[in-house]
C-alpha cells in the first residue's frame, strides 16, 4: 500500500479515467489555456471557446485566461462520476 503523499504520483502511472484527477491535484499553479489543452486533449482554442461560453471554469486575472486545478477536478467530477468513485478509491477526496 501507498503512503498518502505517494499516492498521487503512483496513481499518474496507471490507466484508466482516474490519471486527469491525480495530474490536476498535482498541479501546483493556475493553468494556462494550453495547460489545460494539453491535459484534455484538446486544442488551445477549443479550450478557450469553451472558457468564454462558461462550458468550463476559468477566470481572468489581468486579461489572463487561466484555470484552477481544483476547479476543473470538481467540473470534471460532476461530467463524469465514475472520476468522483476513482478519486475515492485512491484516497483523492473532492
Amino acid at each position: 500500500m501507498f503512503a498518502m503523499s505517494q499516492a498521487p504520483q503512483e496513481a499518474s502511472t496507471t490507466k484508466g479515467p482516474f490519471n486527469i484527477l491525480a495530474a490536476l491535484r498535482a498541479e501546483p499553479r493556475l493553468m494556462t489555456a494550453a495547460d489545460v489543452a494539453k491535459m484534455l486533449g484538446k486544442s488551445n482554442l477549443t479550450i478557450r471557446r469553451m472558457a468564454a461560453s462558461k462550458h468550463i471554469p476559468s477566470v481572468r486575472i489581468g486579461g489572463d485566461l487561466r484555470f484552477d486545478p481544483s476547479a476543473l477536478m470538481l467540473w470534471l467530477s460532476k461530467k463524469d462520476p465514475t472520476l468522483a468513485q476513482a478519486a475515492k478509491q485512491f484516497g483523492l477526496a473532492i
